[in-house]
């Protein structure tokens, strides 16, 4: 959970069990497994792109991001869904599937072959 001066460094560290490298947050962590998560199941459907804030900073600026984690949707360089904050692995497959069905045609609104012919 993070603490109120940032996420707590409690995940394990990167240079592996019992090494002084630095060490990553949980919510970290827990943003990456997410992510893992959501691409394996959406496969295809989307592609998923993690941007550091430490490492491109401006990257992060340039989408106006004020909470990290946050999570948006782009569709041909266009923003269509935002999500700010942590949020559970199955809520993040929930709206994000639920977006990606409104961006699929309406397979109402074309005829059925035959007819009106």
């Amino acid at each position: 959970m993070p603490g109120l001066d940032g996420p707590q460094l409690d995940g394990p560290r990167l240079d592996g069990p019992g090494l002084d490298g630095p060490r990553v947050s949980s919510l970290s962590l827990d943003v990456e497994l997410s992510l893992e998560r959501v691409g394996a199941i959406l496969g295809d459907a989307v592609k998923i792109t993690r941007v550091d804030e430490s490492t491109h900073p401006e990257v992060v600026n340039s989408f106006g991001v004020r909470l990290l984690p946050s999570f948006v949707l782009i569709k041909q360089g266009t923003e269509i869904w935002r999500h700010a904050g942590a949020i559970e692995s199955q809520e993040l497959l929930r709206l994000l599937t639920e977006q990606l069905e409104k961006l699929q045609p309406k397979r109402d609104s074309v005829p059925a072959p035959g007819i009106g012919l």
